[in-house]
């Protein structure tokens, strides 16, 4: 079982990244903040991964403040 966490870890590391160059763009922001559970699945692996990911844990509250922008989720 510890041999998968690396693995997931950069998994969920290289999927965020993804998601945060494609909330950059203002074009696929709101597209991105209207996928449905986005902000629920975000938090639920904020929780899983803050004490062992800083990582993950900071790309995901990137990926929040850049999806604050998006009216989609100010709504």
């Amino acid at each position: 079982c510890f041999t998968l966490l690396p693995a997931n870890t950069q998994v969920v590391s290289t999927t965020l990244d993804i998601l945060i160059n494609i909330g950059r763009v203002s074009m696929t922001r709101d597209h991105l903040a209207s996928v449905p559970n986005l902000l629920s699945d975000m938090f639920q692996t904020m929780l899983v991964y803050r004490d062992t990911s800083a990582e993950i844990f900071c790309k995901c509250c990137a990926l929040l403040q850049l999806l604050s922008a998006s009216p989609t989720v100010n709504n």
